[in-house]
């Protein structure tokens, strides 16, 4: 797959690994491709799911449109690509993309019938109203919330692009997500998925099934010992039909995991415990290969760190002699690692004012972080345009130049070849005229030699006399 141009989007090159919902891996906002139309004929326009738990009963309630119905499984890869391209820029409410740009995230090809498909997808998104029992995780309050209701998207503009588009040039096409939604993402709701294994799996409810096991181990970053009611996992997460066949069919999705060394391989009588008679319980661990390691964290700068850490205090707080924390040098040092010190410095005093409009109780550097982001990414879109804009100014200048020289070359070599003209004699002359009617490519042109005059040769004649460039 070649590089699309994300610039739009601050990302060099395609990423490797998405952005996902906590809640939205654990609980999907869709059904099965399969059941997607109700009994009567009609799209399915209402499902509720649910699965009993420790600290009470957890419910799904979705409720869609009723002439399109709800969302399919497939429906939700576009969603992650939406939030995979909207982290980029920090969530704004309006997310601006290009179609092509969700899907070649996705890893999936650029072809007619995906961008009409996508577009579907978002339309019922639209319409989708889900409440949440018990079930919506909010990583601030380290707690699943009470009754939840949002939508996702509020408002679609879907416009793609045909064509090859200016580098930077933001895109037509936008979604507005709904208030609930979009604070859910600004309160970091989110944890990285890996969307080349996400584009490999070979069904959704592999797919779906990954992104649950991604969320319980923090994307590799926490492994332990995992085990779940199979039914719960099976029927209540994956939306699997019940019945005498359940567990065979799971562990054809289970099988796919291990074969793509997510899941370690284990015996079935230790895959599947029985509990009682028809209740089994199923264990999970994850391959070795997907554990990520934690980095060893080298001490951050204490220099241009530490200044730029005070410098926020002192503008934000009026603490003239704040000694920077740890994790406040951490965050500085990395965005002077990615943007620069001198840009960080002048990004402070503008940052400082947007927090100052947005929180009156924070206290770290680490709250200011996701604004600088933001004010240091627009400078870096800005600074780019202005470098395009002179060079776009040079190149054309230059181009200029050359016209103009090839101008002045052109006359030189008129005026050469008319002075040689003059100082021929009469034979000559006439042996030029002959050759060049000879040569001329259409009547009017011959009419045109013949009716020059020896003050103003035709074009053609002048031609035909050889100039030795000079060295």
């Amino acid at each position: 797959m070649s590089q699309p141009d994300l610039s739009y989007y601050g990302l060099k090159e395609l990423p490797r690994f998405g952005k996902d919902h906590l809640a939205l891996a654990d609980w999907r906002l869709s059904v099965p491709h399969q059941r997607r139309v109700a009994g009567g004929g009609e799209p399915l326009a209402a499902v509720q799911y649910e699965f009993d738990h420790p600290s009470g009963k957890k419910r799904v309630s979705l409720e869609g449109g009723a002439t399109i119905g709800l969302p399919t499984d497939a429906d939700d890869l576009f969603l992650i690509g939406l939030l995979t391209l909207g982290a980029a820029l920090d969530f704004p409410a309006k997310l601006h993309f290009e179609p092509s740009h969700v899907l070649q995230v996705l890893r999936m090809p650029v072809k007619h019938r995906h961008i009409v498909s996508q577009r579907k997808a978002y339309e019922r998104f639209v319409a989708l109203t889900a409440m949440f029992e018990g079930a919506w995780f909010d990583r601030k309050a380290k707690a699943a919330s009470g009754d939840f209701i949002t939508g996702i998207l509020a408002e679609v503009y879907y416009e793609p692009k045909r064509g090859r588009r200016r580098k930077g040039q933001q895109p037509a096409s936008y979604v507005q997500f709904t208030n609930n939604f979009h604070e859910s993402l600004i309160r970091g709701n989110l944890l990285n998925i890996d969307l080349e294994l996400l584009s490999a799996w070979s069904s959704p409810t592999a797919a779906l099934h990954y992104r649950h096991l991604n969320k319980v181990w923090h994307h590799g970053r926490k492994p332990f010992s995992y085990s779940r009611d199979l039914k719960d996992i099976a029927c209540g997460h994956l939306q699997m039909t019940d019945g005498k066949n359940l567990k065979e069919n799971y562990s054809k999705v289970l099988k796919e995991m291990e074969q793509k060394r997510y899941l370690q391989s284990m015996a079935k009588e230790e895959r599947f415990e029985s509990i009682r008679r028809g209740i089994w319980r199923v264990h999970f661990q994850l391959h070795p290969d997907r554990v990520i390691q934690p980095k060893q964290s080298a001490k951050p700068d204490s220099g241009d760190a530490s200044t730029v850490v005070r410098l926020y205090a002192e503008l934000r707080h009026g603490a003239s002699t704040y000694e920077p924390e740890e994790h406040e040098l951490k965050h500085a040092a990395a965005l002077i690692s990615e943007f620069g010190v001198d840009a960080v410095k002048k990004a402070t005093p503008f940052v400082v004012e947007t927090v100052k409009k947005q929180n009156q109780e924070d206290i770290y550097f680490g709250f200011a972080v996701a604004y600088y982001k933001k004010q240091l990414q627009r400078l870096s879109r800005s600074n780019a345009q202005a470098r395009q804009h002179v060079e776009a100014t040079a190149k054309a200048k230059a181009e200029q130049q050359r016209l103009n020289e090839q101008e002045r070359q052109r006359e030189d070599l008129r005026r050469q070849r008319m002075q040689a003209w003059q100082e021929a004699d009469h034979t000559k002359r006439q042996t030029l005229v002959q050759h060049a009617v000879k040569t001329a490519i259409s009547q009017s042109v011959r009419d045109r030699i013949l009716n020059s005059t020896p003050e103003n040769p035709a074009p053609e004649v002048l031609r035909e006399i050889a100039i030795t460039p000079t060295l």
